[in-house]
């Protein structure tokens, strides 16, 4: 490579010639408090040292809006492509940026080349600059290296002292500094280049090599971290639309006010628009935010990578600052899907509840964001010093801005959660493994029965059944507890009753003088709703003590129920909560995994389920 050094003034006569001459000249520039790419009329509007521009290059070469085709309306032969195209020379661009060039060069140029691009591209040339400021949210250096970016003619290092360096990286970038005062580069300018060139450092980094993300993402392809996010995405594309690489578009037909003729327009499209997957029929097959950000993570990771070999993310960042939800960062994402599986998130106490002796009911926060679970699912709660242990989500997804744990003193870690007070934190893993999946059966008649603490957890699905009533047919809930001192939730208990189509009975083991409600074992119910209930169109779902189990389900057989109607929420020393410890494998399951929730007919043929 060729290696040249000019004066800054020297660089600004230069520029000021290329204005005078035939290119047009596109350079950084700066408006307000911000940075855009923008036609130079003179030399004083360009601006060499910025942290990022709003917009990147790319527009130059794949316009806002540009007209494809021109026609007749009526007349299919009248079809006229329309290639609008001027000699350019855009100056500042870094890096990252030429690497999104470079990337879009192959995509235009591949298989059926696109005219339209690249006669942009190929009528234009780029003065690259490394970077003077840090910008925060910029992880370039995980993504792109030296030779992802040479699709520069000229590469600028800002020396310090009043002078540039120049990297000289293709013939007709040659000829251009030709007509400057640039000199040759002496051996100690070249090193100052070299010292350089880097000098500005990422603040955020990739928690992996750039080069593992296909392989990786391809695990993660049901990760959690996406939907957790995606619940906070308004789908405003904003993220799309700033992004360098994204260049996907819509194309429609404009008529002139005449109906005579008119225009094939594209305009700048992005997969995290609500609209952009839906096909004929009105069938939208990336219908959720969740769907649409897991596709663009997978888009930007690995389909363009593993397409085009390389990489579908240069690491600017416009992305999260464009984002007004502060969920698009595909760093954040990657690294919070490859944190330690063993590595908790911190917690803080908001409420303390006493419920029973033994029984307390807690209300944790995490920060910045909801928890994201389902109902049954379970997390691992953890206090430095003492220990970790798993706890059943008793709250709802439907109630935001926090999650709730009803949690017994049984052992050391539950009883240091006891100690616990307002505004205390602990340490939260999860959620983890299989939830009661009450959202696909809508329509369908629900039939809960909890046996003590077993109301603790199927409260999380009750709770959602009930701020999404109308989506349900009728529901009965039977629950039941030792004695009086014990019953769990009465306020919400009676709150339930009173919901449209839906009965609740309770029963005690040991009544009392001021009960008077039903006694006895909690199939004693059973009998009571067997006329309500239609087994064919009714799903159960049972949590209690493991020798309740097996009796529920008899009487559930009795009654006609089909096995897999049938949904159970195993119980097991559940350490480590990913699979690994080996402590609630049952058979080849691992209960943490595949579980705690399962259909009565995945588990009946186990000797170690019930």
């Amino acid at each position: 490579m060729e290696y040249k050094t000019i004066g800054k003034r020297d660089f600004r006569d230069f520029v000021n010639r290329l204005i005078q001459g035939d290119h047009e000249i596109n350079g950084v520039v700066r408006k307000g408090t911000a940075f855009v790419y923008d036609t130079l009329v003179d030399t004083s509007d360009l601006c060499l040292d910025y942290d990022e521009t709003l917009l990147p290059p790319k527009k130059y070469f794949l316009p806002v809006k540009e007209t494809l085709l021109t026609f007749k309306t009526g007349d299919p032969s009248s079809y006229h492509e329309s290639v609008e195209a001027e000699p350019r020379i855009i100056i500042g661009i870094h890096p990252w940026d030429l690497a999104a060039i470079a990337l879009l060069d192959k995509a235009f140029s591949m298989g059926q080349s696109d005219v339209n691009y690249l006669s942009r591209r190929n009528q234009s040339l780029l003065i690259g600059i490394y970077p003077t400021r840090a910008f925060k949210h910029r992880f370039s250096g995980s993504m792109i290296t030296d030779e992802h970016y040479q699709t520069a003619d000229l590469m600028l290092v800002d020396l310090g002292n009043d002078a540039y360096g120049i990297e000289v990286v293709t013939d007709e970038g040659r000829a251009l500094i030709l007509e400057s005062a640039a000199v040759p580069a002496d051996e100690h300018a070249i090193e100052n280049m070299e010292r350089r060139k880097h000098v500005v450092q990422d603040e955020v980094h990739l928690s992996m090599p750039g080069k593992d993300l296909p392989a990786f993402l391809k695990k993660q392809q049901q990760s959690k971290v996406i939907d957790r996010r995606a619940d906070r995405c308004f789908s405003c594309g904003s993220c799309v639309l700033v992004c360098p690489t994204c260049y996907c578009f819509h194309v429609e037909e404009e008529v002139d006010l005449s109906l005579q003729a008119g225009r094939r327009t594209r305009t700048w499209d992005g997969c995290m628009m609500e609209g952009f997957a839906s096909a004929a029929g009105g069938h939208n097959f990336r219908e959720t935010p969740a769907n649409r950000l897991r596709h663009r993570i997978l888009r930007k990771g690995k389909y363009l990578p593993e397409h085009f070999h390389l990489p579908g993310c240069v690491g600017c960042g416009r992305c999260a600052q464009a984002c007004v939800a502060d969920i698009a960062s595909p760093l954040e994402i990657i690294n919070e899907m490859n944190r330690s599986i063993y590595l908790p998130e911190v917690a803080t106490l908001q409420k303390v509840q006493t419920m029973t002796d033994k029984d307390r009911f807690f209300e944790f926060t995490l920060e910045g964001r909801d928890l994201g679970h389902q109902p049954g699912q379970f997390v691992e709660l953890s206090i430095p010093g003492i220990g970790e242990a798993p706890f059943s989500i008793s709250s709802s997804p439907t109630k935001t801005g926090c999650f709730e744990m009803l949690i017994r003193n049984v052992g050391k870690v539950t009883e240091a959660v006891h100690r616990l007070a307002p505004g205390d934190q602990v340490g939260i893993r999860g959620p983890f493994g299989s939830h009661f999946a009450v959202e696909r059966y809508l329509g369908k008649d629900l039939l809960f029965i909890a046996g003590g603490l077993g109301l603790a957890p199927l409260r999380s699905a009750i709770n959602y059944v009930m701020d999404n009533r109308e989506n349900y047919g009728q529901v009965t809930i039977l629950s039941g507890a030792r004695d009086r001192s014990q019953r769990l939730f009465p306020e919400e208990i009676n709150e339930w009753s009173r919901a449209p189509d839906t009965l609740v009975l309770e029963t005690l083991d040991h009544g009392d003088d001021q009960w008077s409600g039903q006694t006895g074992v909690i199939t004693t119910l059973l009998p009571m709703v067997s006329d309500r209930i239609t087994p064919s169109d009714t799903k159960a779902f049972i949590v209690g003590p493991p020798i309740m189990y097996r009796f529920v389900i008899r009487e559930l057989e009795s009654l006609g129920f089909d096995h897999k109607d049938i949904l159970v929420s195993l119980e097991r020393r559940m350490e480590c909560g990913v699979g690994k410890c080996g402590h609630c494998q049952i058979d080849d399951i691992y209960v943490c995994q595949e579980g705690p929730v399962f259909t009565y007919d995945s588990i009946r043929e186990s000797m170690e389920a019930l």
